[in-house]
């Protein structure tokens, strides 16, 4: 097949980049399954729209001698995908052009799926539940209001809100995505990323249902949380230590009308959720503290009212209305 100057004008920049690219894609669209380009000889097998290619090692085909892949090209856009370096070679494509690999393919439909998994698992829940049939036990998780507690202030802690809190699950791969599922994608696009996406899902509803019902506890939970409780004070402290974990600081402690100003290392600020043990007080620092306070006060948020680095005050408590 003899390609003309408007032929080439409309197919990819691939077809006009290298020095044998014109007569291998008029090969490609011919009837001939050999060809001979660069001395190396080239061998198509249709795979319904695809074209497989393979080069051989010697100009003489040999029984004996295997037969090596060397990329793919898709009929339908004229596109090359998998191009090994052999292949690159012999039709003197520059290094500039890149070809979509497998490896890269499956890192986009993952990505895809995941994306269809979370927009079917939060608008069409409904519709997939009545798609398979579970008994109610099944669909519910066995909580505890003392650890989805614990969730909800670490979610809180790492400064996120009950908006940011959504069960998003990330469908992988693994690795091995079979070369039947590869060509459909690169056919039907979405449709096989929304079939990939449902099937994975009516495989683990009673999973998934458990997972969704959990973090809907937890974002009730930090709709709880008060903004001037202990842990909007601890996620205070911990914005305003940001970077400094391994800096010594002055701290002032305000207690039972008493005050004492000490250091600490900052990375002790950082935990606990507004309860510090007494160890991590330095020695000095402690007895200090254990003789004011005595030795069975324990160390609160509430209690801390100023934190100075190097003569900058980092943290000030804010005193609530009365």
């Amino acid at each position: 097949m003899k390609l003309t100057q408007e032929d080439l004008e409309m197919m990819p920049a691939w077809v006009q980049s290298g020095t044998h690219t014109v007569h291998f894609l008029e090969w490609l669209l011919g009837d001939s399954s050999l060809e001979e380009v660069s001395g190396h000889v080239l061998i198509k097998v249709p795979q319904k729209d695809f074209l497989f290619l393979y080069t051989a090692e010697d100009r003489c085909l040999s029984i004996k001698e295997p037969l090596n892949f060397c990329g793919m090209f898709y009929k339908n856009s004229y596109s090359l995908h998998d191009v090994q370096e052999p292949l690159r070679e012999m039709l003197g494509i520059p290094r500039d052009i890149v070809f979509p690999s497998k490896e890269e393919t499956e890192r986009i439909l993952e990505q895809e799926i995941s994306e269809k998994v979370f927009d079917i698992i939060q608008n069409h829940w409904d519709e997939v539940l009545l798609k398979k049939k579970f008994k109610t036990v099944q669909l519910i998780p066995a909580l505890k209001r003392e650890d989805v507690r614990n969730m909800a202030e670490e979610f809180y802690l790492e400064g996120r809100t009950a908006e940011d809190v959504v069960y998003r699950p990330k469908f992988t791969l693994q690795g091995q995505l079979p070369d039947r599922y590869y060509l459909l994608y690169l056919e039907q696009g979405s449709h096989v990323v929304n079939a990939m996406a449902r099937q994975w899902i009516y495989k683990r509803i009673p999973e998934i249902s458990k997972q969704r019902i959990l973090y809907g506890c937890i974002r009730e939970e930090m709709r709880e949380i008060s903004g001037s409780g202990c842990l909007s004070k601890v996620r205070q402290m911990q914005n305003c230590l940001e970077g400094l974990k391994e800096e010594s600081v002055q701290v002032e402690i305000c207690k039972k009308g008493k005050t004492l100003c000490i250091r600490m290392r900052a990375s002790d600020l950082l935990g606990g959720k507004g309860r510090y043990l007494l160890e991590v007080l330095p020695p000095r620092e402690r007895m200090q503290y254990e003789r004011i306070f005595g030795k069975s006060a324990a160390l609160r948020i509430e209690d801390i009212q100023r934190v100075v680095h190097n003569r900058r005050l980092l943290y000030a408590q804010e005193q609530e209305a009365a």
